[in-house]
């Protein structure tokens, strides 16, 4: 029979375990931030339950017609989940992408890459492939060089030093080619993983592209209908 205060303790020391291993995580997104200077930068914690809302959960507070916030007509219990207080079309996720073609002969053809995509969209691995093509300059990459698929998640959390829904672009372990969906140049700041899986960063589109000299190219397509269920990521 296990002994439930062994049970107990043992739980406390991973939570805290997870617990110093985010706060590790996000002291390398904010020196990264600082370091290159990103001043529209801002960190925000999450609630505990936060993805199991749906995105139109996390994002907004709307407003009727008259143009008097839905907050003032909502209960507190629905109020409280319009968090992030912006559209849909503005939270994003970093995605690590490997291309399973590369081989070592291949120094000038990325391994890996990540691409910075709108929830609301998915990313097209043929695009991806082709816009890492069209951005060789100095060395023409063939087609059969670039294979781009989602890398697997231990890969994913080795190469970054982020745990799954706390991937961030900046403070990543290892320096990566950032890509930016073409869709998120046309607003003004996203929302994207802070370092932990319960830490948010919102930034700016134009200070983000430019500090990390991210390519921005058409590299996702929308998804047929827009997610109702709560999507983790």
């Amino acid at each position: 029979m296990v002994d439930e205060g062994v049970v107990e303790l043992e739980e406390r020391v991973a939570a805290l375990d997870t617990r110093l291993r985010g706060l590790e995580s996000v002291a390398r997104v904010v020196l990264d931030i600082r370091s290159r200077q990103v001043y529209s930068a801002r960190l925000h914690r999450a609630p505990h339950d936060y993805y199991d809302w749906t995105l139109a959960d996390r994002a907004y507070v709307s407003t009727c017609s008259s143009g008097t916030s839905l907050a003032l007509l909502m209960p507190p219990s629905i109020v409280r989940r319009k968090f992030l207080q912006c559209n849909v079309a503005q939270l994003c996720k970093s995605i690590i992408m490997e291309n399973v073609a590369w081989k070592s002969d291949m120094p000038h053809v990325p391994r890996f890459v990540c691409v910075i995509v709108q929830y609301k969209a998915k990313i097209n691995s043929d695009k991806v492939a082709k816009l890492i093509r069209d951005a060789s300059t100095s060395v023409k990459i063939s087609r059969k060089q670039v294979n781009f698929q989602h890398a697997p998640p231990d890969t994913s959390a080795l190469l970054t030093g982020f745990e799954f829904n706390g991937v961030s672009p900046f403070g990543m372990s290892t320096a990566l080619p950032v890509i930016v969906s073409a869709p998120v140049l046309e607003l003004p700041y996203i929302w994207l993983g802070g370092g932990a899986h319960d830490v948010k960063l919102k930034v700016s589109v134009t200070q983000c592209v430019q500090s990390l000299s991210a390519i921005a190219g058409d590299v996702s397509e929308s998804r047929q209908h827009a997610p109702t269920t709560p999507l983790q990521n």
